[in-house]
């Protein structure tokens, strides 16, 4: 009778270590379970952030010869996408102004400005030129944040870019006559000038296209525009007309036509009080007008001297653009393995639009979904800790430690292509 109940405790005592087993199995099995649900959900997201980014290119594309003013993007809510059960959907995500596109030629180029421009404007905010002209060249938009640190009030990383390029094309300035889109002529190659330019406009024209005058910039340029009395009408003309860098794009060239007070303030001969007068003056000027460089002296704001020091320094147009979205991913899902219920997740990201080549780039993609989060909880750390601020990398993947990519960019090669934005790009063109 004993033998007969220690076979049965042996037995029970089996039989609950195999249900504990099999327990912590099922448990294992839906933990698993529930992570590639986590990473198919993630893989989704990327997927459709890839898709918005390149319909979203697509479109700024369609209005690339633009000079003076932005592309404009349609509403995007209607904008929807359907692959097997989950559905998911993208839209803009507006600034405080209003604005959903913003020229990053408007902002100053840490890689590509010169020394003197760069450490005027690092200067003029309290912050430190000697470290981030050390730190050139910088590979990312958030690499510029760990480059400047924390400064008091605006954050001025929002005035910086990585490489800002204006391909030898003609933005279209004196209307027909400037062909916009076409390739800029060659000093030399003995080009017509175009019908509707004045007879002393068109002598210099054709002075310059033989090859009898070769400025080798634009504020010489500009100097014989004066010299010769050429009217103020045709100088936008002869200014967008001519290839100056042999057929190379021009880099770090800041956008006359959007670039804010304080970009405009760090080149040679513009101070605050001028820069504010540009930014204020230019709101009163047409299209046209804007899509050219010779507004400031035609309307008496700098003189053709002051002019000259700082015209080849400008560009009336972007060529890349940023640009701020969210993807919203609908999943169905079961409660407690009885009810469906639709679940929604809504993830952010900024990107770059490149539209330097042949065909749009997305130069740049990151998810910045949590980044206000990351930076509170750095910032009190930091506060807590009298620590240098660590802030987001410039990756998909938010939750990447930000020392790891510090620590990265301290042992990679720095070399890298002056049109790349980032070290996540989404594949090149379209």
């Amino acid at each position: 009778m004993k033998r007969r109940g220690v076979v049965i405790f042996v037995v029970l005592i089996a039989v609950v270590a195999m249900a504990a087993g099999l327990t912590a199995m099922l448990a294992g099995v839906r933990g698993q379970s529930e992570s590639v649900r986590a990473i198919v959900a993630r893989q989704e997201h990327r997927l459709a952030a890839r898709s918005a980014a390149y319909a979203i290119a697509a479109e700024i594309y369609q209005q690339r010869d633009l000079a003076g003013r932005l592309p404009e993007l349609g509403e995007t809510e209607d904008v929807l996408r359907y692959e097997d059960a989950p559905a998911w959907q993208w839209k803009l995500d507006m600034t405080d102004d209003g604005q959903a596109i913003e020229p990053f030629a408007a902002r100053l180029d840490v890689n590509h400005v010169s020394d003197s421009v760069l450490t005027e404007f690092l200067e003029s905010n309290d912050l430190d030129a000697d470290h981030v002209l050390g730190q050139r060249p910088i590979r990312s938009l958030g690499m510029i944040r760990h480059a400047i640190g924390q400064s008091d009030g605006d954050d001025q990383s929002t005035l910086l870019t990585i490489s800002s390029s204006d391909p030898q094309l003609r933005t279209g300035a004196g209307g027909q006559a400037g062909f916009a889109g076409n390739a800029r002529v060659v000093p030399g190659s003995n080009d017509m000038a175009p019908g509707s330019l004045s007879t002393e406009a068109t002598t210099l024209y054709e002075r310059i296209s033989s090859g009898d005058l070769m400025p080798t910039a634009r504020s010489e340029v500009l100097v014989q525009l004066q010299q010769r009395a050429v009217p103020p009408e045709d100088w936008d003309v002869l200014l967008d007309a001519f290839d100056l860098n042999d057929g190379k794009p021009d880099f770090g060239l800041v956008d006359l036509s959007h670039a804010p007070a304080k970009v405009l303030s760090a080149l040679p001969g513009i101070d605050d009080d001028l820069a504010e007068s540009l930014v204020d003056h230019r709101e009163s000027l047409t299209t046209d007008d804007l899509a050219g460089l010779s507004w400031p002296v035609r309307d008496g704001i700098l003189s053709v001297t002051e002019y000259a020091s700082v015209i080849d320094m400008l560009s009336p147009r972007s060529v890349q653009f940023g640009v701020r979205f969210s993807v919203i991913l609908r999943y169905d899902d079961l409660d407690d393995e009885t009810n469906q219920r639709t679940h929604s997740r809504e993830l952010r990201y900024e990107m770059v639009v490149d539209l330097s080549g042949d065909r749009p780039r997305v130069g740049y993609l990151r998810d910045v979904t949590y980044l206000p989060w990351q930076v509170h909880k750095q910032q009190t750390t930091t506060e807590d800790t009298e620590e240098e601020p660590m802030l987001a990398s410039d990756e998909l993947q938010t939750e990447r430690p930000a020392e790891m990519d510090r620590e990265r960019a301290t042992t990679e090669p720095a070399a890298v292509s002056v049109t790349q934005w980032g070290r996540f790009g989404t594949g090149g063109a379209i």
